[in-house]
């Protein structure tokens, strides 16, 4: 069926609108189904059963009526409406611009499951006689059930579906108790009790009819005697702004319970795609949500505001797995510290992959309430690789912390002053016309074997870890335009004809005005390296956190970070399996990559205040270390970073190099966490709760104004 409606929906937008090509579609299987279930039409009124008539071609009317013939009733309904969606019988390019996609059912269910079913579950356990699981029936079918960004209504179809599953559960439970099999009756649970906000009309009448389909399908399934069917209440608006003659919060509809997929969208694209008199009104609206979060914590932050405020129960939200990053912590984090009614984390999941194969994002899972219920934080153990069964261990836990883990807190750590102004990102050009290759250099006339000042060697992170470039910038940083022209008047005119017209479009008035420039100069880092004859680099984002020396002179981009630390011990310590443990634990993601940050990963790092004697072993044994991984790299050609940590990582790679590759990284493990002080064993649990233990202890030294060594 799929592939069948998937092409005819393509079609149809060749000649129609995909509005329309909704409409008429839709029309189709709802008369479709009330004609196999042989329902009245009145049980529709509410949905749409005229269309405007559309001029179809031969193939499109024999489509059509191969469709109309399929067993409607089998058929999921929030498959249908993810398909109208995934098919792109709604705008693409609207699509993007809302962060709109499907939602897999499996999905959905771990989130509604601790969200819904399980505190109502609670509820009904508590019951003891007749009187009382009646009255709980009664209060189930009451309840309301709010997603404030529902698209075409697959998670409350999915709460919906849950919620009678459960009703017929308590119904059987209550025949037990009178000794008789439950009398049959209309549907109690009912799809009036679920709410909607959605902004695309043509999303919210998908929305419409896939409800209505769930209910008309469980109820012919269950043989249940079939009432009037109550509609749902889908609003067509913007759920956090509203704009008319005074603009302020939009309000959210009375419901015990929210479930929801806001949409994805990052903090860096919301004013490219939402517009930036929306943002600014937005960010007005909403004044204790930082600026730096991503557009999904608005949703988070209202929902949290609803259940503190006592009028919500409990929320759950799926949003990428960035919600662990520092910016949107925050978030988190002001809500569970609040000092009326904090708000507590009940369920987590901090990383989980996506099912659909097409959308290259990781998830998060969050459920959110005021109760003392005792915490679940779940942990995908198998099948994060994409396309892989996913597995799922779950554990009872007295607390979830703001990055949804529940072992050590490593919000607590600090940043330590002893920290500062070593670690910078790298230059961000804001213009391909800066880069040279070396014939290029040429051709301005200089030797790449001896570079003028204003020409340096350029290093990104795709260069560091894979295939390494002989690349080169025009740096001019300390002169201005008529210097620049002066003193190099070739370069002038290369950047004047490559880099000024792009830098003329720039939205920012410094970059058009210092075209000549890079967009980031990093003055700071210029100041930090002045005299060092090398300084330490590390990917932002990469699969494996490695660090590397790179000769001063040398343009970091800004998709590399750059540490100004002199010594190989420095060295060895950043290159470690503690350090490794704790970047991968403070730093964010960017879908299954880990991303350094230099605010969690390196300024709250505490060193260790190893000996003398210390140190000299962890910088002899990463100068060992190192040496070899260059051994490596020189006599195996094309053989990359990346390559190598994936050999060393896998139990399939046996060679003696990689083996002494091993036994070397052992060594400055060791080396590094006799430095500390502490025993070679640890689990990554305790290296993080003794790291963030020795963090406070160098902040109250700094506060005393002692300086660790």
């Amino acid at each position: 069926m799929g592939p069948a409606l998937a092409s005819l929906a393509e079609s149809l937008q060749q000649i129609h609108s995909p509005e329309e090509g909704v409409d008429f579609l839709m029309v189709r299987v709802v008369n479709a189904l009330v004609t196999q279930l042989g329902l009245s039409f009145a049980d529709a009124s509410h949905l749409p059963l005229e269309s405007n008539p559309l001029s179809l071609e031969p193939a499109q009317c024999r489509a059509l009526a191969d469709l109309e013939t399929l067993d409607w009733t089998q058929i999921e309904p929030e498959f249908l409406g993810a398909l109208f969606e995934e098919t792109l019988a709604l705008n693409p390019r609207k699509r993007k611009r809302l962060g709109a996609h499907y939602t897999p059912r499996i999905q959905v269910e771990r989130l509604v499951i601790p969200t819904l079913i399980a505190p109502l579950r609670q509820d009904w356990e508590a019951c003891i006689n007749l009187a009382e699981v009646d009255e709980f029936l009664d209060r189930l079918s009451s309840i309301r059930v709010l997603d404030p960004a529902c698209g075409t209504g697959n998670i409350l179809c999915t709460s919906y579906l849950l919620l009678r599953e459960f009703e017929r559960e308590v119904l059987a439970y209550r025949a037990s108790l009178v000794g008789a099999a439950p009398l049959e009756r209309a549907a109690a649970v009912g799809v009036h009790q679920l709410i909607g906000i959605e902004i695309d009309p043509a999303a919210a009448r998908v929305a419409r009819v896939v409800l209505w389909m769930a209910h008309v399908q469980d109820v012919h399934r269950s043989r249940e005697l079939a009432g009037r069917v109550k509609r749902p209440t889908i609003e067509v608006r913007d759920a956090l702004v509203q704009i008319g003659s005074e603009t302020r919060r939009s309000s959210w509809p009375y419901a015990d319970f929210i479930v929801g997929n806001p949409p994805f969208m990052g903090n860096k694209v919301m004013r490219s795609r939402l517009g930036a008199s929306y943002v600014q009104t937005l960010r007005a609206l909403y004044p204790t949500v930082p600026d730096s979060v991503d557009f999904v914590m608005f949703w988070w932050h209202r929902a949290a505001e609803l259940v503190r405020c006592g009028s919500v129960r409990r929320f759950g939200f799926i949003t990428t797995n960035s919600i662990t990053q520092s910016q949107n912590r925050q978030v988190i984090q002001a809500h569970l510290d609040a000092p009326d009614r904090p708000l507590r984390l009940l369920m987590a999941i901090a990383d989980h992959p996506w099912i659909d194969a097409g959308a290259a994002v990781r998830i998060a899972m969050t459920v959110g309430g005021c109760t003392s219920a005792e915490a679940v934080v779940s942990e995908v153990v198998e099948g994060l690789a994409s396309g892989q069964p996913v597995v799922i261990r779950h554990r009872r836990v007295p607390v979830i912390h703001a990055d949804l883990r529940a072992d050590v807190d490593v919000t607590q750590a600090v940043v330590l002053r002893s920290n500062q102004g070593l670690s910078f990102q790298g230059m961000n050009l804001v213009g391909k016309g800066f880069r040279l290759t070396g014939s290029e250099v040429q051709k301005l006339g200089f030797d790449v074997h001896n570079l003028p000042p204003i020409i340096k060697p350029y290093l990104s992170a795709r260069e560091m870890m894979q295939v390494r470039h002989h690349r080169y910038v025009i740096d001019a940083y300390g002169l201005t335009a008529a210097q620049l022209q002066s003193s190099y008047p070739g370069c002038y005119r290369w950047l004047e004809a490559n880099v000024k017209p792009q830098r003329d479009q720039n939205n920012r008035p410094s970059r058009r005005k210092n075209w000549w420039l890079f967009g980031e100069t990093v003055p700071r880092l210029r100041t930090a390296w002045s005299g060092l004859e090398r300084f330490l680099i590390t990917p932002e984002t990469s699969k494996h956190r490695v660090f590397d020396w790179c000769f001063a002179g040398t343009i970091p981009d800004h998709t590399l970070y750059a540490i100004v630390l002199p010594t190989d011990a420095h060295f060895g310590v950043l290159q470690s399996r503690i350090h490794r443990v704790w970047s991968l634990r403070t730093g964010g993601r960017l879908v299954d990559r880990p991303r350094y940050n230099n605010t969690r990963c390196f300024l709250r790092f505490p060193f260790p205040d190893g000996s003398e004697t210390a140190r000299h072993d962890v910088g002899e044994s990463a100068g060992l270390l190192l040496a070899h991984r260059q051994a490596l790299c020189g006599s195996e050609p094309g053989l990359t970073l990346t390559q190598l940590a994936n050999q060393v990582g896998s139990s399939k790679s046996a060679s003696n190099d990689i083996q002494h590759m091993r036994a070397l990284e052992h060594r400055l493990n060791d080396a590094v966490a006799r430095a500390y002080g502490w025993p070679v064993s640890l689990s990554e649990t305790e290296i993080l709760a003794e790291l963030v233990a020795l963090n406070l202890r160098h902040a109250a030294r700094e506060q005393k104004g002692e300086v660790p060594v």
